[in-house]
């Protein structure tokens, strides 16, 4: 089974270390269509475009996204996401487990089921299990955990292509887009599509992914919203200040 983490910590998109070869295509509930792009990027290279969405993404301050994964022959992996500057908080539900991970600063709180601790840190069994957990800064799970949760990563998986090309005109969910494709390089070589608002503030609108390994076919949907939308967490009221020996 791919690690249930690889889908949605550090990066947003699937991709295996070494593994997968990911191919984000125009799918589903996107189409595509070549030409130019529409007007207000009829006169912009691919690279200025994605200077300017990473900038006006940057500038919102905030945004959710949901990601769904389907599993081929392993069920679907949904993760929600509030990103900030500097905190946020994600949850991720598999296969009957859920996590959540709440960050402030460095400061990182995670609560998660013993099936959840089971799919992601392949462990047996934790006393940690179903209640709030203070994550060191120290423990080996800590950095993925924590950036992928915070918008400058956001920024950084969406907008790092490498030779991006303009696809075209399209719609994603019903929204006006222009698509962009680059190669990205993340473990393996692939090809990325981003989908970006015709609209001002010209922010992305999603992503949608085709992983193969081999026969294993997993399909990938995230999408951007309620950018600009502040929104508020709270500590929680008690944890367990986690260990070396008690988080994985």
């Amino acid at each position: 089974m791919i690690p249930w983490a690889t889908y949605g910590r550090v990066a947003l998109r699937c991709v295996a270390s070494g593994v997968l070869v990911v191919i984000l295509v125009a799918g589903g509930a996107a189409s595509a269509v070549a030409g130019t792009a529409p007007t207000p990027f009829a006169k912009d290279s691919a690279t200025t475009i994605l200077t300017l969405v990473a900038k006006a993404m940057a500038r919102q301050g905030y945004v959710a996204s949901l990601q769904r994964t389907k599993l081929l022959g392993s069920g679907t992996l949904t993760i929600h996401t509030l990103s900030a500057a500097n905190d946020g908080t994600q949850t991720q539900a598999y296969e009957g487990g859920v996590e959540t991970s709440r960050l402030f600063d460095r400061t990182l709180f995670m609560k998660a089921d013993a099936t959840a601790y089971k799919y992601d840190f392949n462990v047996a069994s934790t006393p940690l299990a179903n209640q709030w957990a203070l994550v060191p800064t120290t423990n080996a799970n800590y950095k993925d955990i924590a950036n992928g949760i915070l918008l400058p990563s956001v920024i950084h998986e969406t907008t790092s292509l490498s030779s991006p090309t303009i696809v075209g005109p399209t719609t994603f969910e019903g929204q006006s887009a222009i698509a962009l494709k680059g190669l990205v390089n993340q473990g393996a070589t692939a090809l990325e599509t981003v989908y970006v608002s015709t609209h001002s503030p010209y922010l992305p609108v999603g992503i949608k992914v085709i992983a193969e390994s081999g026969s294993s076919i997993a399909t990938d949907t995230i999408t951007f919203s309620h950018w600009g939308t502040a929104f508020s967490l709270a500590k929680p009221a008690s944890y367990e200040r986690a260990s070396a020996t008690t988080f994985p």
